[in-house]
């Protein structure tokens, strides 16, 4: 996953999962909504704000209003409709009556990381809505999202965390969050992505993507850090995370028409 403030994070179309073809109803919802929100994610991505702004006639539709949009879908259908929560801004305070199409007319000032922004955050609590209303609910739910730029405050303190512990990684107790973020964040054909719980809380943050550039970029790798607080709870040992580490690692290893090597380094 890249991402600038010029343009919309840019993801790897093959890093989106298939839904499970047998899962409770709860994990099939999210499944679905997960893999077209990745494809939206990826037709949408690395974007400026002028692409984003152009209209194709006889529509007036651009994919910036399509962002912003999807985003009041997420968050009033499954937050508000859905899981009875209270109106959210920007939303609340929009008069809709004298201005119903504000989204898609706003969005046109609204820079791509501003865009992006905002889609995640709706994305979130849409998710948390979902598993509040789940059977499960006495559970602590996890769901697994692509990285974006405004989870890095959150990944930070986990890397920190753990590479100072010095038990699973080889690197320097002090390393400089530069350092760190450089390391950490993926560029396709790799991906970065966060463990998040049901309120949104970051919990852990993996990321995988060739082992080395060049002739050794056919063999894959990922890793993942949990924070403390939530271990114990099976986020490294979810089936989603898991999944999407393998399945990452095994699409890199297909671009090299080699096979693959998964090197995870788990605090459970």
């Amino acid at each position: 996953m890249t991402s600038t403030a010029r343009t919309t994070p840019d993801i790897d179309p093959a890093s989106r999962v298939d839904p499970p073809g047998r899962a409770d109803e709860t994990e099939t919802l999210l499944a679905y909504l997960r893999y077209h929100r990745d494809t939206f994610r990826w037709k949408t991505g690395g974007l400026t704000k002028s692409q984003l702004a152009v209209r194709l006639p006889p529509s007036d539709m651009a994919l910036g209003g399509m962002i912003k949009h999807l985003a009041l879908v997420e968050v009033g259908w499954f937050h508000e409709f859905f899981g009875g929560g209270d109106q959210v801004e920007p939303w609340a305070s929009v008069d809709w009556d004298s201005d119903p199409d504000w989204e898609w007319r706003t969005a046109l000032d609204d820079s791509p990381a501003q865009l992006s922004e905002i889609y995640e955050r709706c994305v979130e609590m849409a998710d948390a809505a979902i598993a509040q209303a789940s059977p499960r609910q006495h559970r602590r739910m996890i769901s697994v999202r692509t990285a974006t730029v405004g989870d890095w405050p959150s990944i930070w303190p986990i890397v920190q965390e753990v590479v100072g512990a010095g038990e699973t990684y080889a690197l320097p107790a002090d390393l400089a969050e530069g350092v760190a973020r450089e390391m950490w964040v993926e560029a396709p054909p790799g991906r970065t992505v966060v463990a998040v719980d049901r309120g949104g809380v970051v919990l852990g943050s993996a990321h995988m993507g060739p082992n080395r550039p060049g002739p050794g970029d056919h063999i894959g790798t990922a890793s993942f850090m949990v924070g403390s607080a939530a271990r114990g709870h099976g986020v490294g040992r979810a089936r989603r995370p898991a999944r999407d580490v393998s399945e990452a690692v095994a699409h890199v290893a297909w671009r090299g028409r080699s096979s693959g090597r998964g090197n995870v380094a788990e605090q459970p």
